[in-house]
């Protein structure tokens, strides 16, 4: 099990072609040279203090800030006592890929098509006195 924390001299520079094991790279570090976030595509000057985590699909590092991670649910990652990021950890581009094949395999398994498309009222009469928050699996991927 890799290392949760890691200093700026452990942080590698990885890159999409090239990235490090799961076991190789720390998965939390503090930004350092070399360091791109993955959301953002570069390393802004102002970045110095911010703190990364790596993805373990991809390899690439994106800002706690650009993925929503506030400075409490770090710190539990960093303790190992986060509820989300005690295992691995996907950055939002490859949680994006990896929800969009799902939802292609459920869309394979509807063979009537009776999830694909919003419900309307013309279709089912009195579904939204029912249903307030209807959900169908083209609104999922948009």
């Amino acid at each position: 099990s890799p290392s949760r924390a890691a200093s700026p001299s452990r942080a590698a520079s990885p890159s999409r072609a090239a990235s490090p094991s799961r076991s190789q790279k720390a998965k939390l570090a503090p930004a350092s040279p070399g360091l791109s976030c993955a959301v953002q595509e570069q390393l802004r000057q102002s970045d110095k203090d911010a703190r990364m985590m790596g993805c373990d699909a991809c390899g690439m590092w994106v800002h706690t800030s650009c993925d929503g991670i506030d400075d409490e649910e770090y710190a539990r990652a960093v303790s190992k006592e986060s509820k989300h990021y005690n295992s691995d950890y996907f950055c939002p581009i490859c949680r994006r890929s990896l929800i969009l094949e799902v939802l292609e395999e459920v869309s394979a398994l509807d063979l009537d098509g009776l999830f694909l498309e919003p419900v309307t009222e013309d279709i089912a009469p009195g579904y939204f006195k029912v249903i307030s928050h209807p959900i169908d699996l083209r609104t999922m991927k948009e």
